[in-house]
């Protein structure tokens, strides 16, 4: 508990009240939301701000910087292998599924 109180004051800005009122899983799941939104952020600034003011700093550059090459580890899926399997699998059964009802109907 002494470690999430820093975060649930600090960057969650939350209340004595809220901190006591929520269960464990909303405030895992509000941290798992902040770290989304700074994210999002990073993304958004490289995007629009940083990238732009860097690639017109040189005259005509041969490779421009893109915002993957300055924040790879935030433009990088977090899916791992096994759960893209899971994906695949479960989407092939739909889709097996669905032609085996496309042939059974009249």
């Amino acid at each position: 508990m002494g470690l999430i109180l820093p975060i649930c004051y600090g960057e969650l800005g939350m209340t004595g009240d809220e901190i006591g009122q929520a269960t464990p899983w909303e405030i895992q799941r509000r941290i798992e939301g902040y770290g989304v939104r700074m994210k999002n952020q990073r993304m958004f600034t490289a995007s629009f701000i940083t990238i732009p003011v860097i690639n017109a700093g040189y005259r005509s550059p041969k490779r421009p910087v893109t915002p993957a090459k300055l924040l790879p580890e935030d433009f990088r899926t977090a899916t791992a292998q096994e759960e893209q399997d899971e994906w695949l699998a479960m989407a092939k059964a739909e889709e097996e599924r669905r032609e085996k009802l496309k042939h059974e109907r009249p």
